[in-house]
């Protein structure tokens, strides 16, 4: 993720918006950021405060605000109010990462922490050292960074996260660890860790410099693992099996083609156990889950019961622009539909929607073997839906561990920046229901719950039974 992002900011090109971060901004007009960050979130937000209490909030925003008494620099600002909207506990809900001060760093040479991590289980286990130091190995806990503990570290970079679990925030920690240490605590070049191996802290501390981030990419070019597609099928002969690795919902064309070549394998090599692995799936296009659902069952399938959207005037806004853009000839009269919906409801109301009807025709490569899902904590926003669809509908049996997001939440992204700052804030203004009607703030829970580095395994044991 780290590396994805920063390469994004790295091909940003200087005539667009200049980089927030460097220079100093008035207290007042941060004040004025803060206010129209606080009434924009309450606009927008179907439920801003469905998961953190509203008196609490609005008790940390007098403190935060109590902060803002001097000058201070966009990166300085982040730090103080990103804490305050991840406690809003809403995954699409954030203050976006400043990925590009650090693309700045790296563009002018600087380094970043030479290590990968994993902070799954609340400590900081190295997956890939990139140093020079070699005798440091993937496995071992890093105690300390410059004589800052790792249980601090973790602590503060968790505050900047925004879903409501704290597995998946240490999770999303990990994959963000080389970015924080840089913005939070400016560590880049040089680095003294101390490490656990064994069960014993090493009595003398290793120091090791940072490395380019052109580096870091050469090496992980060079790992087979890295270069694997979003999705991919694995036949396994011996169990009668296959699996669908998908961990993206994205790339419509790509997606379908795979689908169709993958299903036509299934029925020529007369396979009766699919797994259908989402475990690290974060997303994406709700129509390619609603396509992989019509080769699971000749039922029509919706993701959702209904659609709560929070109508304001900056999702107006947001869609006349839009329109500006489209063709109108090419959309669908139910895309048409909703527009026109949204349009006419008052600013501030709900709109609620439920699936409009549509023509389902039988899928002819439909599979008719037993299907197996896996999910994990990484599982998350239209893969989630998916999730709850295949399970609400009874399309097979779940293997693995409770999605990180809620099986009814909140979603669909609008973005804007803070006019003074020109921090980029995110914000949902959908609430998606599963298809049972229930909400709440549960997970998909899988029928049997196997931890998620062992379902594969486990599942595959299972079809040797069947």
């Amino acid at each position: 993720m780290l590396i994805l992002m920063v390469s994004f900011c790295l091909q940003i090109t200087g005539a667009e918006e200049k980089t927030a971060g460097g220079g100093k901004i008035s207290a007042e007009l941060l004040r004025k950021d803060l206010e129209f960050l606080v009434r924009s979130l309450e606009e927008i937000h179907p439920d801003l405060y469905a998961n953190y209490n509203r008196d609490l909030f609005k008790n940390k925003l007098k403190q935060v605000t109590a902060q803002i008494n001097r000058d201070l620099s966009a990166l300085e600002f982040y730090k103080l109010i990103a804490p305050l909207v991840a406690r809003l506990g809403d995954a699409h809900t954030s203050l976006a990462i400043p990925f590009r001060l650090m693309a700045e760093h790296v563009r002018g040479g600087g380094k970043i922490f030479p290590f990968d991590v994993n902070c799954q289980t609340g400590k900081v286990i190295i997956k890939e050292n990139y140093s020079s130091l070699k005798k440091i190995r993937p496995g071992m806990e890093i105690v300390s960074i410059n004589g800052i503990s790792s249980k601090t570290l973790l602590k503060k970079i968790t505050s900047f996260l925004s879903p409501r679990k704290e597995k998946f925030r240490r999770i999303l920690a990990g994959d963000l660890f080389s970015a924080y240490l840089y913005l939070l605590y400016g560590f880049d070049s040089g680095f003294t860790i101390e490490i656990k191996e064994k069960g014993k802290v090493n009595q003398v501390p290793h120091v090791v410099k940072g490395v380019l981030l052109q580096e870091i990419n050469r090496k992980r070019s060079e790992r087979k693992n890295e270069l694997k597609m979003k999705f991919k099928f694995t036949s396994y002969p011996e169990n009668n099996a296959g699996v669908m690795t998908i961990d993206s919902f994205s790339g419509s064309g790509n997606f379908m083609e795979f689908l169709r070549e993958t299903f036509l394998k299934l029925r020529q090599e007369k396979i009766k156990h699919l797994i259908v692995d989402i475990r690290k799936n974060s997303g994406g296009d709700s129509r390619l889950c609603e396509a992989l659902a019509g080769y699971l069952t000749d039922r029509p399938v919706d993701l959702v019961s209904k659609t709560r959207i929070k109508v304001s005037r900056q999702v107006k806004q947001m869609f006349r622009e839009k329109m500006k853009k489209a063709d109108r000839s090419k959309l669908s009269p139910e895309a048409l539909r909703y527009l026109r919906k949204i349009m006419e409801t008052g600013d501030g109301k709900i709109l609620e929607l439920a699936p409009e009807e549509r023509g389902r025709g039988i899928n002819s490569l439909r599979f008719s073997g037993k299907v197996y899902l896996l999910t994990g904590i990484r599982t998350f926003s239209s893969a989630v839906l998916f999730a709850a669809a295949f399970k609400d509908y009874r399309m097979g049996t779940i293997f693995g561990e409770e999605t990180g997001a809620p099986a009814s939440h909140f979603g669909e992204i609008f973005s804007f920046n803070l006019p003074n700052s020109k921090l980029n804030v995110r914000v949902s203004y959908k609430y998606f229901i599963r298809p049972d009607g229930r909400a709440g703030v549960r997970g998909v829970i899988p029928h049997h719950q196997v931890a998620e580095d062992q379902v594969l395994q486990f599942v595959l044991e299972q079809t040797k039974k069947l």
